[in-house]
């Protein structure tokens, strides 16, 4: 398959991919919930590289269904570990967690989404993917040239600015977690550094604020200030599109960035 067709399906999958996160948390959270995905485009590129990944390592399996299904599940499931694997690699940070999930291995996969991904990969084995190939193979050599091209300029573009985003969310954290530790010792003279947890970041939220404010230390101002810089340079995408990531050693900064986000009506 030409590179041009392989980047027309990548988008084509990616944005399935999306349309199926969408409905999917969305149903679970009983409200519409239009940002999935880490990049600001509606596409999930792990949905496309994963149906790439199906359509050629399964093709000689369509004759036998069930092992199509199984292999689909090992397949869709190992991408998505070593996906988790590499961007906790990355960010220091879990961008999503199935500990709660039964069956789970390390919070990174879970039978419940590994049997999701299966079916969805049998689908797209059997209906989805002969369907778009179909109307695909219509489409002139030309057009595929110029649309393909387009396309991997808006996957670079947006790619460039979610990095940026991305390395600015991190660094953020890092001046949030230096600030915090700065006056932690402050924070042991008013006997409030126990109650400071994770648990309950809410109260721990006003506690600093009224606690701060009333001590007249410029800690909370500053605090507030980087949350509030942070909102507005559109990290907050990030925050909603992986409302179950944490990071790995200390949460409480990221927590209290969500509780931030959450205040402010993002």
């Amino acid at each position: 398959m030409a590179l041009d067709y392989l980047i027309l399906y990548f988008t084509i999958y990616s944005f399935i991919g999306w349309f199926c996160e969408v409905v999917y948390c969305s149903l679970l959270q009983r409200k519409f919930v239009l940002n999935r995905g880490m990049l600001y485009g509606p596409v999930c590129p792990i949905y496309g590289f994963g149906a790439l990944i199906l359509i050629f390592s399964l093709k000689n399996l369509i004759p036998y269904p069930i092992v199509l299904f199984f292999a689909a599940v090992l397949l869709t499931s190992s991408l998505e570990y070593a996906a988790s694997f590499i961007l906790e690699y990355l960010f220091d940070t879990l961008w999503w967690d199935y500990s709660k999930h039964k069956l789970n291995i390390n919070g990174r996969v879970c039978a419940l989404n590994s049997t999701l991904f299966g079916i969805l990969g049998f689908a797209l084995m059997y209906i989805v993917n002969p369907f778009i190939s179909k109307y695909v193979n219509q489409i002139p050599d030309l057009f595929i040239l110029i649309i393909s091209k387009a396309l991997l300029f808006i996957f670079i573009a947006d790619f460039i600015f979610t990095l940026k985003a991305l390395i600015g969310l991190h660094d953020a954290l890092l001046h949030i977690k230096n600030l915090t530790e700065n006056f932690y010792t402050h924070l042991e003279t008013l006997n409030i550094h126990e109650r400071i947890s994770e648990s309950n970041i809410a109260e721990s939220f006003n506690l600093l604020r009224e606690k701060l404010k009333q001590d007249g230390h410029s800690a909370y101002e500053k605090i507030q200030e980087q949350l509030k810089l942070i909102a507005e340079k559109n990290k907050g995408h990030i925050l909603s599109a992986f409302p179950n990531m944490r990071q790995r050693k200390n949460n409480l900064h990221l927590k209290l960035l969500k509780y931030f986000k959450e205040k402010r009506g993002e």
